[in-house]
C-alpha cells in the first residue's frame, strides 16, 4: 500500500529536478515617452518624443544551467516607438543597409544565443558593437537632446551601433579588473573578386580595465565596403576608434571620450555623409566629449560638452565643426520610474569653403528628429518625459 505514495514522491522529485534545469525566462522592457522641441535654424520640430532618457523596448531573455559551470542563454529585444505604438526601424537586413520594413516589431536591438562558462561568453547573432559600447559612457545616452555629437555625427552607417550575423566573445570576470570584447560579423554578400569581396564584413575589439571607481576602455571597429557603385574595385571601408574613461568620486561621476571616424578612399559624396568630397580622398571626423553625473536629492544632475570636426578631402574640401552643451536632471520616483528633463545648445561653425555641412544627424540638437541647424548658426533643444522600466 505504501508503493504508490513512494512512487509519487519519487516522480515529484524528478519533476522538481527537471524544472530546476529548465530555462528561467524573463519579460522585460522600458517605456519612455515625453515632449520635445528641437529649434533648428533651418527647420524646427516639436511633438511627442520616444526613448529620450532610455530607448523604449520590449524583450525576452533566459538562461539554463547545463551543469559543470556551463550555461546557455538567449536574448530577444525589440525597439518600440512608445509615442505611436509602432516598432522601431533599427533592424538592418545585412550589415550594409537599413531594412525597408517599417513600424513592425522586430528584434533589431538584440537577437542572440549564448554559451557562458569559466571561459567567458560566446554570443551569436545581432547585438551592439564594441565601439558602440564605448559611446554608452555619456551621461545623456544615445537618444537625448543632450547626446554627444560624436555619436550623432555618424559617418560609418548602420554598423556604428549594431551588426547582424555576428560572433562575439566576452572575457570572464576573473581577470583582475581587465575585460575584453572581440567581435566579427559577416555581410553575407556575394563575393566577386576586386568588386565585392568581404562586402559588409565587420570586425571590432574593445579592451578595458575597471577597478573600484575607475574605468577605462579603448575600442575599434571597421566595416569593409566594396561596391560596384560608385566605382568597381574601389574600397570605401569605414572605421571608428575611441578611448573612454570614467571616475566615480561619489559626489560626482566624471566621463570623457576621444573619438575618430574615417571613410577610406571615398570617390564621391555618398554613403550618407553630407558635403562635397574630393575625388580619391578620405573623409575623417575627430571629436571629444566630457561629462558629469552628480547625485542630487532623489535623482541626478547631468552636464556634458561635446565637439566634432569633419574633414572632407584632407583640407581640399570643407571642414565643418559642431559643438553641443547640455544640462539635464532625472528625478527617480522609484528604482523603475523616473521623470527627466534636458536642454541642449548646438553650434555649427567653420564653414571655410562654403556650402559645407555636417551629417544630417549632427545638424540636429537631437539625433532623432527632423530639425536641422544651418551652417554657422546655432539652435536649442528641450525635452521632458517619463521613463518606466519593467
Amino acid at each position: 500500500m505504501k508503493t504508490i505514495p513512494l512512487l509519487l514522491a519519487a516522480s515529484a522529485a524528478l519533476l522538481a529536478a527537471g524544472a530546476h534545469a529548465q530555462s528561467s525566462v524573463t519579460l522585460f522592457g522600458v517605456v519612455d515617452t515625453g515632449f520635445a522641441r528641437d529649434g533648428g535654424s533651418v527647420a524646427s520640430v516639436q511633438g511627442m518624443s520616444n526613448g529620450s532618457n532610455a530607448s523604449s523596448r520590449i524583450g525576452f531573455r533566459g538562461v539554463e544551467d547545463l551543469g559543470g559551470g556551463l550555461k546557455a542563454g538567449f536574448w530577444l529585444e525589440a525597439g518600440i516607438n512608445s509615442d505611436s505604438g509602432g516598432g522601431s526601424t533599427n533592424t538592418s537586413t545585412d550589415n550594409l543597409a537599413a531594412s525597408t520594413v517599417t513600424n513592425s516589431l522586430q528584434f533589431g536591438r538584440r537577437a542572440t544565443v549564448s554559451l557562458i562558462g569559466n571561459f567567458g561568453e560566446i554570443r551569436l547573432g545581432r547585438d551592439i558593437t564594441p565601439a558602440y559600447a564605448n559611446e554608452l559612457y555619456s551621461p545623456f545616452g544615445p537618444t537625448s537632446v543632450g547626446s554627444d555629437v560624436t555619436l550623432q555625427a555618424n559617418l560609418i552607417g548602420q554598423t556604428q551601433l549594431r551588426t547582424s550575423n555576428g560572433i562575439h566573445y566576452f572575457t570572464p570576470n576573473t581577470l583582475g579588473g581587465f575585460y575584453g570584447h572581440l567581435h566579427y560579423a559577416m555581410g553575407e554578400q556575394p563575393s566577386v573578386p576586386d568588386v565585392t569581396s568581404d562586402n559588409g564584413n565587420y570586425m571590432g575589439l574593445r579592451l578595458g580595465f575597471k577597478r573600484g571607481p575607475f574605468d577605462i576602455a579603448v575600442a575599434y571597429g571597421k566595416i569593409d565596403i566594396a561596391r560596384t557603385a560608385p566605382a568597381a574595385g574601389v574600397s570605401n571601408d569605414r572605421s571608428v576608434a575611441s578611448i573612454v574613461a570614467a571616475y566615480d568620486l561619489g559626489v560626482v561621476k566624471l566621463t570623457g571620450e576621444v573619438q575618430r571616424q574615417k571613410i577610406d578612399n571615398t570617390v564621391n559624396a555618398g554613403f550618407g555623409n553630407a558635403g562635397t568630397l574630393s575625388v580619391g580622398n578620405d573623409t575623417e571626423s575627430k571629436g571629444f566629449a566630457i561629462g558629469a553625473l552628480i547625485p542630487l536629492g532623489s535623482g541626478s544632475f547631468k552636464v556634458a560638452y561635446s565637439r566634432i570636426e569633419i574633414e572632407n578631402g584632407h583640407g581640399i574640401g570643407t571642414e565643418p565643426r559642431a559643438a553641443k552643451f547640455a544640462l539635464g536632471y532625472v528625478y527617480d520616483f522609484s528604482k523603475r520610474t523616473a521623470m527627466y528633463t534636458s536642454v541642449a545648445r548646438l553650434k555649427n561653425s567653420r564653414d571655410r569653403n562654403g556650402g559645407g555641412t555636417l551629417t544630417a544627424a549632427a545638424n540636429r540638437v537631437s539625433g532623432i528628429s527632423g530639425a536641422v541647424t544651418g551652417v554657422n548658426t546655432s539652435s536649442t533643444g528641450f525635452e521632458i518625459g517619463v521613463r518606466h522600466s519593467f
